[in-house]
C-alpha cells in the first residue's frame, strides 16, 4: 500500500479510504500494524516518531495537519530540527524508518 497517496484497505469498506488528517492516517496504520502482529514496542515507538513529526509539521498554527502536508522538504526539515537537538544519528534513522513506513 503507498501511504503517500494516503490510500488504505480497511476491512469495513469495500473502497479504499483516504484519510484526511495526519491523526487519522496515524490511527488506521496503526490498526494495519497490529493486524501484522507488530510489537507493543514498535507500536509504540511508531506513535512516538509520528507524533513527533506531526507536531513538527503543526509548529505554532495549531491546525490539524492534512496527509498532502508530507513532502521531502517537510522531512527532510524534520531532520535538521533533530540535529539541532542533538539527536543521535540512530535514532534520527529510526524515526525516518517510522515515517518510512507510514508512508509506505
Amino acid at each position: 500500500m503507498n501511504m503517500t497517496k494516503a490510500y488504505f484497505q480497511h476491512e469495513r469498506f469495500k473502497q479504499p479510504v483516504v484519510p484526511q488528517t495526519f491523526v487519522k492516517a496515524e490511527q488506521l496504520f496503526v490498526e494495519y500494524k497490529k493486524k501484522q502482529q507488530r510489537r507493543k514496542e514498535t507500536l509504540r515507538g511508531y506513535l512516538v516518531d509520528l507524533k513527533q513529526f506531526r507536531e513538527q509539521l503543526i509548529g505554532t498554527s495549531n491546525t490539524p495537519v492534512f496527509i498532502s502536508q508530507i513532502n521531502e522538504a517537510a522531512i527532510e526539515q524534520f531532520v535538521e530540527i533533530l540535529k539541532q537537538k542533538e539527536i543521535t544519528p540512530k535514532s534520527i534513522n529510526r524515526k525516518l524508518n517510522s515515517i518510512s513506513s507510514f508512508c509506505d
